[in-house]
């Protein structure tokens, strides 16, 4: 059975952690936190973390329905500007 707590562990295991996640994203901490205790839903980060795990959003949060159709889009984005803050 899935439970959260999982995608912190995942993230620790890969040497990942939520503080360095969260400067790489440009987001607080415990916005990294809730989003990976399943306390609220930010489909940029989850995609962020999802790419970071070489997952999907739904293998890490199964059964959660985007609402908006320009999600993908604005995660793209996030990533992107993750991806170049890397560089």
């Amino acid at each position: 059975m899935f439970e959260y707590g999982n995608v912190t562990r995942m993230l620790r295991e890969q040497g990942i952690t939520l503080a360095a996640l969260a400067d790489e994203l440009g987001v607080k901490p415990a916005t990294i936190s809730n989003v990976t205790a399943g306390r609220s839903k930010s489909y940029p980060v989850q995609v962020a973390i999802a790419e970071k795990l070489k997952t999907t959003v739904e293998a890490l949060w199964p059964g959660q329905v985007r609402l908006r159709r320009n999600r993908a889009e604005i995660s793209r984005k996030v990533v992107s500007a993750a991806k170049q803050r890397t560089l």
